[in-house]
Protein backbone atom coordinates (compact mmCIF):
# COMPACT_ATOMS: atom_id res chain seq x y z
CA UNK A 1 0.00 0.00 0.00
CA UNK A 2 1.25 3.46 -0.76
CA UNK A 3 2.67 5.37 2.19
CA UNK A 4 1.55 8.77 0.96
CA UNK A 5 -0.23 10.83 3.60
CA UNK A 6 -3.91 11.61 3.41
CA UNK A 7 -3.22 15.34 3.45
CA UNK A 8 -0.93 15.20 0.39
CA UNK A 9 -3.06 12.85 -1.71
CA UNK A 10 -4.82 14.35 -4.72
CA UNK A 11 -7.05 11.30 -5.22
CA UNK A 12 -9.13 10.84 -2.11
CA UNK A 13 -12.37 10.24 -4.03
CA UNK A 14 -13.26 7.33 -6.32
CA UNK A 15 -15.89 9.22 -8.28
CA UNK A 16 -18.11 12.31 -7.93
CA UNK A 17 -21.50 12.12 -6.16
CA UNK A 18 -23.93 9.84 -8.03
CA UNK A 19 -27.64 10.51 -7.60
CA UNK A 20 -28.40 6.81 -8.18
CA UNK A 21 -26.34 5.88 -5.12
CA UNK A 22 -28.40 8.39 -3.16
CA UNK A 23 -31.60 6.67 -4.32
CA UNK A 24 -30.10 3.33 -3.21
CA UNK A 25 -29.69 4.92 0.21
CA UNK A 26 -25.96 4.39 0.81
CA UNK A 27 -24.48 7.73 -0.22
CA UNK A 28 -22.02 9.02 2.38
CA UNK A 29 -21.93 5.66 4.21
CA UNK A 30 -19.40 2.82 4.45
CA UNK A 31 -16.20 2.95 2.40
CA UNK A 32 -16.79 1.55 -1.10
CA UNK A 33 -18.95 4.29 -2.63
CA UNK A 34 -18.63 6.88 0.13
CA UNK A 35 -17.70 10.29 -1.32
CA UNK A 36 -17.93 12.02 2.07
CA UNK A 37 -14.21 12.18 2.99
CA UNK A 38 -14.77 12.71 6.72
CA UNK A 39 -17.25 9.82 6.96
CA UNK A 40 -15.03 7.59 4.77
CA UNK A 41 -11.94 8.17 6.95
CA UNK A 42 -13.92 7.41 10.10
CA UNK A 43 -15.42 4.17 8.77
CA UNK A 44 -12.14 3.02 7.17
CA UNK A 45 -10.12 3.54 10.37
CA UNK A 46 -12.41 1.20 12.33
CA UNK A 47 -12.79 -1.24 9.42
CA UNK A 48 -9.01 -1.45 8.91
CA UNK A 49 -8.19 -1.97 12.57
CA UNK A 50 -10.79 -4.73 12.85
CA UNK A 51 -9.52 -6.69 9.84
CA UNK A 52 -5.80 -6.53 10.64
CA UNK A 53 -5.73 -7.60 14.30
CA UNK A 54 -3.89 -11.01 14.54
CA UNK A 55 -6.63 -12.52 16.74
CA UNK A 56 -9.21 -11.68 14.08
CA UNK A 57 -7.04 -13.25 11.32
CA UNK A 58 -6.70 -16.42 13.41
CA UNK A 59 -10.48 -16.55 13.56
CA UNK A 60 -10.57 -16.24 9.76
CA UNK A 61 -8.57 -19.50 9.54
CA UNK A 62 -10.76 -21.26 12.12
CA UNK A 63 -14.03 -20.31 10.44
CA UNK A 64 -12.70 -21.19 6.97
CA UNK A 65 -11.81 -24.65 8.31
CA UNK A 66 -15.22 -24.99 9.94
CA UNK A 67 -17.19 -24.25 6.78
CA UNK A 68 -14.83 -26.27 4.56
CA UNK A 69 -15.34 -29.30 6.79
CA UNK A 70 -19.10 -28.77 6.57
CA UNK A 71 -18.84 -28.71 2.77
CA UNK A 72 -16.77 -31.92 2.84
CA UNK A 73 -19.53 -33.69 4.76
CA UNK A 74 -21.99 -32.83 2.02
CA UNK A 75 -19.54 -34.05 -0.64
CA UNK A 76 -19.13 -37.34 1.24
CA UNK A 77 -22.89 -37.73 1.27
CA UNK A 78 -22.84 -37.89 -2.55
CA UNK A 79 -19.64 -39.96 -2.82
CA UNK A 80 -20.48 -43.06 -4.84
CA UNK A 81 -16.91 -44.37 -4.94
CA UNK A 82 -16.39 -43.83 -8.65
CA UNK A 83 -12.85 -44.49 -9.92
CA UNK A 84 -12.75 -41.23 -11.86
CA UNK A 85 -13.93 -39.19 -8.90
CA UNK A 86 -17.14 -37.27 -8.33
CA UNK A 87 -18.34 -34.40 -10.54
CA UNK A 88 -18.87 -31.21 -8.58
CA UNK A 89 -20.07 -27.74 -9.58
CA UNK A 90 -17.23 -26.03 -7.70
CA UNK A 91 -18.34 -22.44 -8.29
CA UNK A 92 -21.69 -22.88 -6.54
CA UNK A 93 -20.17 -24.73 -3.59
CA UNK A 94 -17.39 -22.15 -3.09
CA UNK A 95 -19.77 -19.24 -3.57
CA UNK A 96 -21.98 -20.58 -0.79
CA UNK A 97 -19.04 -21.46 1.44
CA UNK A 98 -17.80 -17.91 1.05
CA UNK A 99 -21.26 -16.53 1.86
CA UNK A 100 -21.44 -18.64 5.01
CA UNK A 101 -17.91 -17.58 5.99
CA UNK A 102 -18.47 -13.85 5.43
CA UNK A 103 -21.79 -13.86 7.26
CA UNK A 104 -20.28 -15.82 10.15
CA UNK A 105 -17.10 -13.71 10.49
CA UNK A 106 -19.15 -10.52 10.12
CA UNK A 107 -22.10 -11.22 12.42
CA UNK A 108 -21.01 -14.18 14.57
CA UNK A 109 -24.09 -16.06 13.31
CA UNK A 110 -24.52 -19.09 10.99
CA UNK A 111 -26.68 -18.73 7.89
CA UNK A 112 -26.47 -22.20 6.21
CA UNK A 113 -26.04 -21.35 2.51
CA UNK A 114 -24.09 -24.62 2.09
CA UNK A 115 -26.85 -26.62 3.78
CA UNK A 116 -29.42 -24.95 1.57
CA UNK A 117 -27.53 -25.93 -1.61
CA UNK A 118 -27.14 -29.50 -0.33
CA UNK A 119 -30.87 -29.63 0.31
CA UNK A 120 -31.68 -28.26 -3.16
CA UNK A 121 -29.52 -30.94 -4.82
CA UNK A 122 -31.35 -33.65 -2.94
CA UNK A 123 -34.83 -32.27 -3.58
CA UNK A 124 -34.23 -31.65 -7.30
CA UNK A 125 -32.68 -35.11 -7.74
CA UNK A 126 -29.68 -33.56 -9.50
CA UNK A 127 -27.55 -35.97 -7.47
CA UNK A 128 -28.74 -39.38 -6.35
CA UNK A 129 -27.28 -40.77 -3.14
CA UNK A 130 -27.72 -44.19 -1.59
CA UNK A 131 -27.31 -42.62 1.84
CA UNK A 132 -30.25 -41.45 3.91
CA UNK A 133 -30.58 -38.02 5.52
CA UNK A 134 -30.21 -39.76 8.88
CA UNK A 135 -26.57 -40.38 7.94
CA UNK A 136 -26.10 -36.63 8.16
CA UNK A 137 -26.64 -35.74 11.85
CA UNK A 138 -25.27 -32.21 11.34
CA UNK A 139 -28.39 -31.43 9.29
CA UNK A 140 -30.85 -32.44 12.00
CA UNK A 141 -31.26 -28.93 13.43
CA UNK A 142 -31.60 -27.14 10.08
CA UNK A 143 -35.31 -26.60 9.51
CA UNK A 144 -37.06 -25.84 6.18
CA UNK A 145 -37.59 -22.29 7.47
CA UNK A 146 -33.83 -21.84 7.95
CA UNK A 147 -33.20 -23.17 4.43
CA UNK A 148 -35.81 -20.82 2.95
CA UNK A 149 -34.44 -17.75 4.71
CA UNK A 150 -30.89 -18.71 3.70
CA UNK A 151 -31.92 -18.72 0.02
CA UNK A 152 -33.65 -15.37 0.39
CA UNK A 153 -30.53 -13.92 1.99
CA UNK A 154 -28.29 -15.27 -0.80
CA UNK A 155 -30.63 -13.86 -3.44
CA UNK A 156 -30.68 -10.44 -1.74
CA UNK A 157 -26.88 -10.32 -1.38
CA UNK A 158 -26.46 -11.08 -5.12
CA UNK A 159 -29.13 -8.51 -5.92
CA UNK A 160 -27.37 -5.88 -3.80
CA UNK A 161 -24.12 -6.36 -5.76
CA UNK A 162 -26.10 -5.84 -8.97
CA UNK A 163 -27.70 -2.74 -7.44
CA UNK A 164 -24.32 -1.02 -7.00
CA UNK A 165 -23.80 -1.21 -10.77
CA UNK A 166 -27.39 -0.50 -11.72
CA UNK A 167 -27.86 2.61 -9.59
CA UNK A 168 -24.30 3.77 -10.20
CA UNK A 169 -24.47 3.62 -14.02
CA UNK A 170 -28.10 3.90 -15.14
CA UNK A 171 -29.41 7.51 -15.33
CA UNK A 172 -32.54 8.44 -13.39
CA UNK A 173 -34.70 8.62 -16.56
CA UNK A 174 -33.99 4.99 -17.53
CA UNK A 175 -34.44 3.77 -13.97
CA UNK A 176 -37.82 5.50 -13.76
CA UNK A 177 -39.12 4.34 -17.17
CA UNK A 178 -37.69 1.40 -19.13
CA UNK A 179 -35.96 -0.11 -16.09
CA UNK A 180 -38.58 0.78 -13.48
CA UNK A 181 -39.63 -2.82 -12.72
CA UNK A 182 -36.02 -3.87 -12.24
CA UNK A 183 -35.33 -0.82 -10.09
CA UNK A 184 -38.26 -1.58 -7.81
CA UNK A 185 -37.23 -5.24 -7.47
CA UNK A 186 -33.63 -4.31 -6.60
CA UNK A 187 -34.78 -1.75 -4.03
CA UNK A 188 -37.18 -4.27 -2.47
CA UNK A 189 -34.41 -6.86 -2.03
CA UNK A 190 -32.03 -4.21 -0.71
CA UNK A 191 -34.59 -3.17 1.90
CA UNK A 192 -35.06 -6.83 2.97
CA UNK A 193 -31.29 -7.31 3.30
CA UNK A 194 -30.71 -4.09 5.25
CA UNK A 195 -33.74 -4.82 7.41
CA UNK A 196 -32.42 -8.28 8.29
CA UNK A 197 -28.95 -6.89 9.07
CA UNK A 198 -30.41 -4.07 11.18
CA UNK A 199 -32.37 -6.67 13.14
CA UNK A 200 -29.14 -8.61 13.77
CA UNK A 201 -27.31 -5.43 14.85
CA UNK A 202 -30.02 -4.54 17.35
CA UNK A 203 -30.09 -8.07 18.74
CA UNK A 204 -26.31 -7.98 19.21
CA UNK A 205 -26.46 -4.57 20.92
CA UNK A 206 -28.94 -6.02 23.39
CA UNK A 207 -26.76 -9.12 23.95
CA UNK A 208 -23.70 -6.93 24.61
CA UNK A 209 -25.64 -4.76 27.08
CA UNK A 210 -26.60 -7.90 29.02
CA UNK A 211 -23.01 -9.28 29.24
CA UNK A 212 -21.17 -8.26 32.43
CA UNK A 213 -18.54 -5.58 31.88
CA UNK A 214 -15.72 -7.86 33.12
CA UNK A 215 -16.66 -10.69 30.71
CA UNK A 216 -14.75 -10.92 27.40
CA UNK A 217 -16.79 -10.31 24.25
CA UNK A 218 -16.60 -12.20 20.95
CA UNK A 219 -14.11 -11.19 18.25
CA UNK A 220 -16.52 -11.12 15.31
CA UNK A 221 -16.66 -8.03 13.12
CA UNK A 222 -20.13 -6.94 14.25
CA UNK A 223 -19.24 -6.90 17.94
CA UNK A 224 -16.10 -4.92 17.15
CA UNK A 225 -18.00 -2.31 15.14
CA UNK A 226 -20.73 -1.93 17.77
CA UNK A 227 -18.26 -1.47 20.63
CA UNK A 228 -15.73 0.70 18.74
CA UNK A 229 -14.96 3.89 20.67
CA UNK A 230 -17.13 2.81 23.61
CA UNK A 231 -16.25 1.53 27.09
CA UNK A 232 -16.70 -2.05 25.76
CA UNK A 233 -14.25 -1.60 22.85
CA UNK A 234 -12.96 -5.10 21.97
CA UNK A 235 -9.77 -3.65 20.52
CA UNK A 236 -7.84 -0.51 21.24
CA UNK A 237 -8.58 1.48 18.12
CA UNK A 238 -5.30 3.12 17.13
CA UNK A 239 -5.68 6.37 15.27
CA UNK A 240 -3.56 6.36 12.11
CA UNK A 241 -4.62 9.74 10.85
CA UNK A 242 -2.32 12.73 10.74
CA UNK A 243 -4.96 14.87 12.32
CA UNK A 244 -8.00 13.76 14.25
CA UNK A 245 -11.26 14.85 12.76
CA UNK A 246 -14.13 16.17 14.80
CA UNK A 247 -16.36 13.26 15.76
CA UNK A 248 -13.88 10.51 14.84
CA UNK A 249 -14.10 8.97 18.31
CA UNK A 250 -17.86 8.49 18.28
CA UNK A 251 -19.46 5.00 18.10
CA UNK A 252 -20.80 3.74 14.76
CA UNK A 253 -24.53 4.10 14.10
CA UNK A 254 -26.66 1.05 13.20
CA UNK A 255 -26.94 2.35 9.64
CA UNK A 256 -23.15 2.69 9.27
CA UNK A 257 -22.63 -0.80 10.69
CA UNK A 258 -25.13 -2.33 8.24
CA UNK A 259 -23.43 -0.72 5.23
CA UNK A 260 -20.00 -1.84 6.48
CA UNK A 261 -21.29 -5.40 6.92
CA UNK A 262 -22.43 -5.57 3.29
CA UNK A 263 -18.89 -4.64 2.20
CA UNK A 264 -17.36 -7.35 4.17
CA UNK A 265 -19.30 -9.66 1.60
CA UNK A 266 -4.16 -21.60 -9.15
CA UNK A 267 1.58 -24.73 -11.24
CA UNK A 268 -0.01 -27.51 -9.41
CA UNK A 269 3.07 -29.69 -8.59
CA UNK A 270 4.95 -27.02 -6.66
CA UNK A 271 1.77 -26.03 -4.86
CA UNK A 272 1.29 -29.62 -3.64
CA UNK A 273 4.97 -29.84 -2.70
CA UNK A 274 4.64 -26.70 -0.61
CA UNK A 275 1.42 -27.94 1.03
CA UNK A 276 2.98 -31.34 1.79
CA UNK A 277 6.10 -29.67 3.21
CA UNK A 278 4.20 -27.29 5.47
CA UNK A 279 1.63 -29.84 6.57
CA UNK A 280 3.62 -33.11 6.54
CA UNK A 281 3.21 -33.46 10.29
CA UNK A 282 -0.40 -32.35 10.29
CA UNK A 283 -2.90 -35.18 10.30
CA UNK A 284 -6.10 -33.18 10.39
CA UNK A 285 -7.58 -29.89 9.25
CA UNK A 286 -8.12 -28.93 12.86
CA UNK A 287 -4.35 -28.54 13.39
CA UNK A 288 -4.02 -25.98 10.58
CA UNK A 289 -3.03 -22.59 11.99
CA UNK A 290 -2.59 -19.03 10.79
CA UNK A 291 1.18 -19.52 11.18
CA UNK A 292 1.00 -22.46 8.71
CA UNK A 293 -0.92 -20.30 6.26
CA UNK A 294 1.76 -17.59 6.43
CA UNK A 295 4.36 -20.13 5.18
CA UNK A 296 2.52 -20.77 1.89
CA UNK A 297 4.75 -18.48 -0.18
CA UNK A 298 4.25 -20.23 -3.52
CA UNK A 299 0.53 -20.58 -2.91
CA UNK A 300 0.34 -16.81 -2.45
CA UNK A 301 2.37 -16.33 -5.65
CA UNK A 302 -0.20 -18.44 -7.55
CA UNK A 303 -3.06 -16.36 -6.16
CA UNK A 304 -1.33 -13.13 -7.17
CA UNK A 305 -0.47 -14.40 -10.67
CA UNK A 306 -4.10 -15.47 -11.14
CA UNK A 307 -5.23 -11.99 -10.10
CA UNK A 308 -2.69 -10.42 -12.49
CA UNK A 309 -3.72 -12.68 -15.36
CA UNK A 310 -7.47 -12.21 -14.93
CA UNK A 311 -8.35 -9.50 -12.36
CA UNK A 312 -11.62 -9.78 -10.45
CA UNK A 313 -12.04 -6.01 -10.73
CA UNK A 314 -10.84 -5.00 -14.24
CA UNK A 315 -10.71 -1.26 -13.53
CA UNK A 316 -11.16 1.35 -10.82
CA UNK A 317 -11.96 5.07 -10.77
CA UNK A 318 -10.37 8.05 -9.05
CA UNK A 319 -11.31 11.72 -9.08
CA UNK A 320 -8.69 14.44 -8.57
CA UNK A 321 -9.22 17.05 -5.89
CA UNK A 322 -6.66 19.49 -7.34
CA UNK A 323 -4.79 20.23 -10.58
CA UNK A 324 -2.36 17.41 -11.47
CA UNK A 325 -0.08 16.35 -14.33
CA UNK A 326 -0.83 12.88 -15.72
CA UNK A 327 0.81 11.53 -18.91
CA UNK A 328 2.42 14.95 -19.51
CA UNK A 329 -0.96 16.70 -19.54
CA UNK A 330 -2.23 19.11 -16.92
CA UNK A 331 -5.68 18.12 -15.64
CA UNK A 332 -7.92 20.34 -13.55
CA UNK A 333 -9.71 19.56 -10.27
CA UNK A 334 -12.56 17.01 -10.29
CA UNK A 335 -11.14 15.19 -13.34
CA UNK A 336 -12.37 11.61 -13.43
CA UNK A 337 -9.75 8.94 -14.22
CA UNK A 338 -10.51 5.29 -15.01
CA UNK A 339 -7.55 2.97 -14.43
CA UNK A 340 -7.50 -0.22 -16.52
CA UNK A 341 -6.07 -2.88 -14.21
CA UNK A 342 -6.21 -5.52 -16.94
CA UNK A 343 -4.04 -3.46 -19.30
CA UNK A 344 -1.49 -2.58 -16.63
CA UNK A 345 -1.26 -6.25 -15.63
CA UNK A 346 -0.51 -7.28 -19.24
CA UNK A 347 1.81 -4.42 -20.24
CA UNK A 348 5.20 -5.74 -21.53
CA UNK A 349 6.91 -2.67 -20.09
CA UNK A 350 6.19 -3.95 -16.58
CA UNK A 351 5.84 -7.70 -17.05
CA UNK A 352 8.15 -10.13 -18.87
CA UNK A 353 6.09 -12.44 -21.10
CA UNK A 354 2.83 -10.98 -19.73
CA UNK A 355 0.61 -13.55 -21.48
CA UNK A 356 2.44 -16.43 -19.79
CA UNK A 357 1.09 -17.72 -16.47
CA UNK A 358 4.18 -17.68 -14.24
CA UNK A 359 3.76 -17.46 -10.44
CA UNK A 360 7.56 -17.32 -10.04
CA UNK A 361 7.44 -13.63 -10.91
CA UNK A 362 5.86 -12.99 -7.49
CA UNK A 363 8.50 -14.78 -5.45
CA UNK A 364 10.51 -12.36 -3.35
CA UNK A 365 13.82 -12.93 -5.18
CA UNK A 366 12.20 -12.02 -8.50
CA UNK A 367 10.36 -8.89 -7.41
CA UNK A 368 11.62 -5.44 -8.40
CA UNK A 369 11.12 -2.29 -6.36
CA UNK A 370 9.76 -0.42 -9.38
CA UNK A 371 7.00 -3.02 -9.78
CA UNK A 372 5.17 -1.79 -6.64
CA UNK A 373 2.39 0.12 -8.38
CA UNK A 374 2.05 -2.16 -11.42
CA UNK A 375 0.20 -4.93 -9.53
CA UNK A 376 -3.23 -3.78 -8.42
CA UNK A 377 -5.00 -6.87 -7.05
CA UNK A 378 -6.46 -4.85 -4.17
CA UNK A 379 -6.18 -1.36 -5.69
CA UNK A 380 -3.68 1.25 -4.56
CA UNK A 381 -3.38 4.53 -2.69
CA UNK A 382 -5.69 5.70 0.07
CA UNK A 383 -8.56 3.63 -1.34
CA UNK A 384 -6.53 0.37 -1.14
CA UNK A 385 -8.82 -2.49 -0.07
CA UNK A 386 -8.71 -2.70 3.74
CA UNK A 387 -9.84 -6.35 3.67
CA UNK A 388 -6.85 -7.62 1.66
CA UNK A 389 -5.34 -9.60 4.55
CA UNK A 390 -8.62 -11.33 5.32
CA UNK A 391 -9.17 -12.16 1.62
CA UNK A 392 -5.63 -13.54 1.14
CA UNK A 393 -5.81 -15.56 4.36
CA UNK A 394 -9.16 -17.12 3.44
CA UNK A 395 -8.07 -17.98 -0.14
CA UNK A 396 -4.77 -19.54 1.00
CA UNK A 397 -6.58 -21.50 3.68
CA UNK A 398 -9.17 -22.82 1.21
CA UNK A 399 -6.49 -23.86 -1.31
CA UNK A 400 -4.53 -25.62 1.45
CA UNK A 401 -7.62 -27.46 2.72
CA UNK A 402 -8.70 -28.47 -0.79
CA UNK A 403 -5.46 -29.39 -2.56
CA UNK A 404 -3.71 -31.18 0.29
CA UNK A 405 -6.54 -33.74 0.41
CA UNK A 406 -7.98 -33.92 -3.10
CA UNK A 407 -6.83 -34.43 -6.70
CA UNK A 408 -8.81 -31.98 -8.82
CA UNK A 409 -9.28 -31.85 -12.58
CA UNK A 410 -11.67 -30.05 -14.91
CA UNK A 411 -14.52 -32.10 -16.33
CA UNK A 412 -13.97 -30.44 -19.73
CA UNK A 413 -10.46 -29.06 -20.29
CA UNK A 414 -11.51 -27.42 -23.57
CA UNK A 415 -14.59 -25.60 -22.32
CA UNK A 416 -14.22 -21.78 -22.21
CA UNK A 417 -14.34 -20.14 -18.80
CA UNK A 418 -17.91 -19.09 -18.06
CA UNK A 419 -17.65 -15.63 -16.49
CA UNK A 420 -19.90 -12.63 -16.08
CA UNK A 421 -19.31 -9.08 -14.84
CA UNK A 422 -21.47 -7.09 -12.47
CA UNK A 423 -19.45 -4.86 -10.14
CA UNK A 424 -16.89 -7.69 -10.02
CA UNK A 425 -15.95 -10.43 -12.50
CA UNK A 426 -17.44 -13.73 -11.39
CA UNK A 427 -17.08 -17.30 -12.65
CA UNK A 428 -20.62 -18.62 -13.22
CA UNK A 429 -19.86 -22.31 -13.75
CA UNK A 430 -16.85 -24.57 -13.20
CA UNK A 431 -17.39 -28.33 -13.16
CA UNK A 432 -14.57 -30.33 -11.59
CA UNK A 433 -13.88 -33.97 -10.73
CA UNK A 434 -12.51 -34.62 -7.26
CA UNK A 435 -10.97 -37.70 -5.66
CA UNK A 436 -8.94 -38.13 -2.48
CA UNK A 437 -5.15 -37.97 -2.73
CA UNK A 438 -3.00 -40.80 -1.42
CA UNK A 439 -0.81 -38.89 1.05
Amino acid sequence: MTTQSFKKSNYKVRFPPVEGIEELGISGKGIIVNDDIKSWKFNRSIFLQTLTIPKFLRQVVELTKLHFQEMEKYWEFFDRGQDGGEEIQLVEWIHRLNTDFIFHITTGKRYYALASYHSSLLSSAKIVSEKSPEDQPHLSDITPEIIKESEILLSCINSYLISLNFFGLYPRFLRATLQRKRRDELLKKKEWLFGKLTEIVRERRKEIDEIPADEELNYDMLTTMITANTERDVYVIKKNMEKKLEGDERPLSDEEIVVNMTEAFVVRKRLLEELDTVFNAKTSDSSLTNEDISKLVYCEAIIKETARFDPVVPFFDRQSTDTDVVADYSWGPKTQFSVSIGRIHKKPKYWENPDQFNPDRFLQQNMKVEDKNTFLQFGTGLRYCPGHKVAMTEIKCLIALLYRKYDIELVDMNAPLDTSYNTIQRCSSLKIRVRRRNV
